[in-house]
Formats: structure tokens, C-alpha cells, sequence
């Protein structure tokens, strides 16, 4: 269930000037209301809060993550950051049963387009975008780590890990008592990243003199 949170429009505006202090009567600035986040359910009851990263960790696992951007460092600036614009990404929920041990796989992977860079780098090297879909992946992949945590932890199976039991293993479904079952499972998560393109890439200029160095 998405959450949403009223802010105080004043904390959007610049600070007014002491010409500018709102009169009596006058209206003040509304509320405005904005996305944090997300509230998870074990059966029909809510029994928690998710923040914005631990959200997004859910998304990626259900394959339901539509947009948005994966921030990492620069691989030879650290001083520097580097965004990549989430166009597509999908997810499969692999269980593995063997005698009483249950395993569960879960594959995301994802295109990327690199659409800033902040920093020098160049690249159409193709060991620095190798490098950077390893980071990108690297951080995906904290995002649905606590998205596991947090199910294994409540009990709540919010990711939908026992829908994928239930329709390969129907017969082993029945004598299991799921909500016990979800802090032991042995979760393996694996992440492929895709940067495709840069043709949008900003970066420092450089005088030719520099780019010879």
C-alpha cells in the first residue's frame, strides 16, 4: 500500500523576507502531499512501514519497477556521482526444494541509459561500462536486500516468494506452515545490468592539450 505524507508547502518555498511575512487573514500555503514510501501486510492486517529504498527493493523483485534512477559512484572520480535512468527492468522468483532445505533464486536484471555524468570519464571504454553496470547492480541489489530483510524478519511474505512455492511444489505447500518458514528460507539474489546507452552523457570539458594527457 502506497504512503503517503503531507508536507508543509512552506518548506518548498525560499525564505521570505521580513516585507514579505504573510498578514492576518491572509491564506497560508496548503499542504502538499507526496510519495514516502510504502505500508506492507501480513494477511489483511498492516503491520509495518517500508522506506523509499526498501520500496523500490519490493518493486525489483516483483519485476513492477516502471522508472526511475540508480545513482552510483564514479568509477574513477570518487568524488563524483553518476546517474542511470531505469528503461526496463523484469524479475523471476526461482524456488529449489531439496529434502527440508528451501531455496529461493530471485533474477532481476536491467537496462540502463546513462543520462549524467558527473566527473571525468570516458565512456566508450568498455571496461569502465562494464564497471559501471557491476556498481549499478551492486546497488539494485542492497535495495532488494532489505526488502528480504524486513519480509524474513516480520514473518510477511510482501514479496510474493510462496505464490512461486505453492505453483511448482503443491504437494510439499501443503504440510508447510509459510509464515514460520520465511525467516529460514536460504535467498539467493542475483542482478544484471544493461547500460545501453550515453548518448546524453555530460561532462567536463577538457582542452585537447588535457585529453592528450
Amino acid at each position: 500500500m502506497p504512503r503517503i505524507k503531507a508536507l508543509d508547502q512552506e518548506s518548498f518555498l525560499p525564505p521570505a523576507k521580513e516585507k514579505e511575512t504573510s498578514k492576518e487573514g491572509e491564506e497560508k500555503p496548503k499542504e502538499i502531499l507526496e510519495m514516502r514510501g510504502s505500508g506492507f501486510f501480513k494477511g489483511d492486517k498492516l503491520i509495518g512501514w517500508l522506506d523509499e529504498e526498501t520500496t523500490r527493493g519490493y518493486l525489483w523483485v516483483r519485476g513492477e519497477v516502471k522508472g526511475g534512477v540508480v545513482v552510483v559512484e564514479n568509477p574513477v572520480d570518487p568524488n563524483a556521482f553518476i546517474s542511470l535512468e531505469i528503461k526496463s527492468s523484469k524479475s523471476k522468483i526461482i524456488p529449489r526444494i531439496d529434502k527440508e532445505n528451501i531455496q529461493i533464486d530471485i533474477n532481476v536484471s536491467s537496462s540502463l541509459n546513462l543520462v549524467e555524468n558527473a566527473g571525468s570519464i570516458n565512456v566508450e571504454n568498455e571496461k569502465t561500462i562494464r564497471d559501471l553496470q557491476q556498481r549499478a547492480a551492486e546497488a539494485i541489489k542492497k535495495e532488494i536486500q532489505k526488502a528480504v530483510i524486513k519480509a524474513q524478519e516480520t514473518k510477511s511474505d510482501f514479496l510474493g516468494m510462496g505464490e512461486v512455492v505453492r505453483a511448482l511444489y503443491p504437494k510439499v505447500w501443503e504440510g508447510l506452515n509459510w509464515s514460520e518458514e520465511v525467516p529460514f528460507v536460504d535467498i539467493n539474489i542475483d542482478v544484471q545490468v544493461d547500460v545501453e546507452e550515453a548518448a546524453m552523457t555530460l561532462g567536463p570539458v577538457m582542452l585537447p592539450s588535457q585529453r592528450l594527457k
